[in-house]
């Protein structure tokens, strides 16, 4: 009996072990599953497709009773798609035609629902509607140069011209005996002219709405016409095969026609910006180039698989973007043409450019107005940049309650920003020379910076007052860190030693020595310190890549913690205490499991210097600042890199996260703090304190 007793309680002993390793085992799979998921996100953000990276994202939320790994990489991602990409929704059949204001203020759409539609670009929401216009699909809309003016073409075979104020019909352009495929604006704003189905193409008066010129000489439709930049001529397309023609745009006479043998029938055409040449977009997808006074072919662009159905260039002129119907458009650098992206987009109909290039509008079959990003994402939008500083911007940290941070530099001095507005509170200049580091206390009392002088200053961080100055004689010191109480804070020195200081009244308490911080056989320097979160430990680093690990109730060296081969410049415990990371020259970041005393993961990644490191509020990130610089996020469970950020023109020295993971702040060589916002993006919220 006893026996089988003995069984049984081993039997539920068993079960209940191999319950938790499946509990485990799923756990860890969920982890490595959201990280996947993220990291697939962000690439397909890099490949312009938001709405799969949006997709990818919503799946990572969790359901009732799930445990929610969101973490600052997926606010920031979700801030950073938001902001550059956005639908309007109103329609309710497909969009033909989209145009930006020339003001960029506005967004005209329309298409098969005969509704033309207002949005309001910064507010992205819709503004006004002109209806009972048109009895047919609107096939263009576009508008006047003052952004007063706004006129709609359509399969009806009449145009309106709107006026913008009061939204009503100021003229009906009725002449066409076919429907009319496009409007445009002449550069002044007085006159439009309309292309049709009844083969001619026609100028008219933009505020009377009388007929000036008539342009006949195609053998079938005319798809567009449009001025040159400089109001002298019209070019004009149709469907007979390669069949353009130059016009008198004053007199209305006709200039030549640029025919070549083998050419396709013909949709739409874009003068370049100075006018020199006019690019044609041919029904089998490709685009020719004209020398619009020679009238030779200058070039050809094939890559669009359907009918090329607008054109469009960028202000410069160094760039313009096709739409190819139905599948995508194409960015391309002129006269190369180069393909600088290639963007896919299912039933697209029509493009817009903004007037700085920065936004394209999309219409399609699906009823949707969607607004792109011209230039590639990479994930390496500061929200704001903050360029006070003169020289490199070595260290940063924010304060306990979150207000304010505090930047040191190489230009002597300490500088306080307010976080919400990211303006200049204060500007702390206390001796000089460089400025290497700086901590608020815990409990938002004190503020500590050290210089490479070897000095110390203490000052109220309420006043910013300075309290005391102490000068340790020890030449440089590199880092500060304030013990978890705010009791002590410490500095890492130039003679191999880590002092500890009386927050009160900045008295010496202990000077530690690094056991095995020896490099080339002499003492070396100590770069980098921290307590744990319990404060019962304080682990140091520096030249020789060597953690030593000291006791703080005695002050005693209880064990070092070997892998790195070169200097480590930054150390970081979770904040539960289980794990650390370090940041060294070798250009790796280690994991340690500081329970066990043992490397957990090496991260390899950055191709410079890693010079700082923090861990993330939830523990499950390590972020990590280089000198290739960019800043990567690392999930402590597996060691994978999570996401990169980009933007700065040099070394990244310092970085720092907010205790709730809203906001990275990051410092570097290229004298500017950045600062990273991860908090649910609202319209117009850049301009407005958070």
């Amino acid at each position: 009996a006893e026996t089988a007793q003995v069984r049984a309680i081993a039997g539920e002993q068993q079960a209940r072990d191999e319950q938790q390793r499946a509990e485990k085992n799923a756990e860890r799979a969920e982890r490595n599953l959201y990280i996947a998921n993220i990291f697939l996100a962000h690439r397909h953000w890099q490949e312009r497709r938001p709405q799969d990276a949006l997709n990818l994202l919503e799946k990572t939320i969790p359901q009732p009773g799930q445990q929610d790994r969101r973490g600052f990489e997926w606010h920031y991602l979700q801030r950073q798609i938001q902001s550059q990409f956005f639908e309007l929704q109103g329609h309710s059949d497909s969009v033909l035609a989209v145009a930006f204001s020339p003001d960029g203020k506005w967004l005209a759409s329309a298409g098969d629902d005969l509704a033309v539609k207002v949005w309001d670009v910064e507010k992205r929401v819709e503004e006004l509607v002109l209806k009972d216009g048109h009895r047919k699909s609107i096939t263009s809309v576009v508008f006047g140069p003052e952004s007063q003016q706004l006129a709609t073409s359509s399969l009806d075979g009449t145009a309106i011209i709107w006026d913008m104020g009061t939204g009503t019909e100021t003229c009906r352009l009725s002449g066409h005996s076919g429907q009319i495929r496009s409007i445009r604006f002449n550069a002044q704003g007085s006159r439009v002219i309309t292309a049709s189905d009844d083969r001619t193409a026609k100028v008219w008066d933009a505020k009377t709405g009388q007929l000036l010129l008539t342009l006949d000489g195609h053998e079938l439709e005319t798809r567009d016409a449009v001025f040159s930049p400089d109001e002298q001529k019209i070019a004009t397309v149709s469907l007979g095969w390669g069949d353009v023609h130059l016009w008198d745009a004053t007199s209305g006479k006709h200039i030549r026609s640029l025919k070549k043998p083998n050419l396709e029938r013909l949709e739409c055409a874009c003068f370049t910006p100075d006018g020199r040449y006019l690019l044609v977009g041919e029904r089998i997808g490709l685009i020719r180039v004209w020398d619009v006074e020679s009238g030779e072919l200058f070039k050809t662009y094939d890559g669009h698989v359907t009918r090329v159905t607008d054109i469009q260039f960028s202000p410069d002129g160094t760039w313009f973007t096709s739409a190819g119907l139905g599948i995508d458009f194409l960015v391309r650098e002129f006269p190369s043409g180069r393909v600088l992206s290639d963007l896919k987009v299912k039933g697209i109909e029509a493009i817009s450019l903004n007037p700085t290039g920065e936004l394209l509008a999309t219409g399609s079959t699906n009823q949707k107005v969607t607004v792109w990003p011209v230039s590639k994402p990479a994930l390496q939008t500061a929200d704001t940049i903050l360029t006070q500083h003169t020289a490199l911007v070595n260290d940063v940290t924010i304060s306990p309650d979150r207000k304010t941070f505090a930047t040191a530099s190489w230009d002597n001095t300490v500088r306080i920003w307010d976080r919400g507005t990211r303006q200049l509170i204060a500007k702390l200049e206390a001796e000089p020379d460089d400025c290497y580091s700086v901590a608020f206390s815990p409990d938002g009392t004190r503020l500590v910076s050290v210089y490479s002088t070897g000095m110390i200053h203490i000052w109220d961080s309420r006043s910013y007052q300075e309290l005391a100055t102490k000068r340790t004689g020890r030449g440089s010191i590199y880092h500060v860190t304030f013990s978890p109480d705010s009791k002590y804070f410490a500095t890492t020195n130039n003679d191999n030693t880590v002092s500890i200081w009386q927050t009160t009244d900045g008295k010496n308490i202990k000077t530690l020595k690094h056991t095995r911080n020896i490099k080339n056989g002499q003492a070396a320097q100590v770069r980098a310190a921290t307590f744990s979160p319990d404060g019962n430990w304080l682990v140091a680093a520096g030249s020789s890549g060597t953690i030593q690990i000291w006791n703080t109730k005695l002050w005693l060296p209880l064990n070092q913690l070997s892998h790195h081969d070169r200097r480590v410049h930054a150390i970081a415990f979770s904040p539960d205490g289980k794990y650390l990371a370090s940041a060294s020259e070798d250009q790796t970041v280690v994991i340690w499991d500081f329970v066990g005393q043992k490397v957990k993961h090496v991260c390899r990644g950055h191709l410079d210097t890693v010079w700082d490191v923090v861990f993330s509020p939830d523990g499950e990130r390590v972020i990590s600042a280089s000198g290739d610089k960019s800043i990567k996020l690392w999930s402590v469970s597996n060691g994978q890199e999570v996401m990169t950020l980009t933007g700065h023109s040099h070394r990244i020295r310092g970085i720092a996260i907010d205790p709730e993971g809203e906001f990275l702040i990051t410092t570097s060589r290229d004298k500017t703090v950045r600062f990273w916002n991860a908090s649910p993006w609202l319209p117009r919220d850049e301009k407005a304190a958070h």
